[in-house]
C-alpha cells in the first residue's frame, strides 16, 4: 500500500510540474526546483513524461473542437 500512496503523491507532484511548465512561468528558482525534482528519482521523470505527453494530447484535442 505504501508504494501506491507514494506513486499517487509522485503523480500529483508531476501534474503540478506539468501545469507549471505549461504556464510558461519559468522563474529561475522554480526551474532549479523542477530540475532537482526530476533528478531526485527516476519515478519522478517517468511520471512527468507520462503526464506531459497526455497533457499535450489533450491540448491537441481541445484545438480540434
Amino acid at each position: 500500500m505504501k508504494s501506491m500512496a507514494r506513486a499517487s503523491q509522485i503523480e500529483k507532484q508531476a501534474a503540478r510540474w506539468v501545469t507549471w511548465v505549461d504556464s510558461q512561468d519559468e522563474s529561475e528558482g522554480r526551474r532549479a526546483d523542477f530540475i532537482g525534482w526530476l533528478a531526485a528519482d527516476s519515478q519522478h521523470r517517468a511520471a512527468y513524461l507520462t503526464l506531459s505527453k497526455a497533457w499535450r494530447r489533450m491540448d491537441v484535442l481541445t484545438k480540434l473542437k
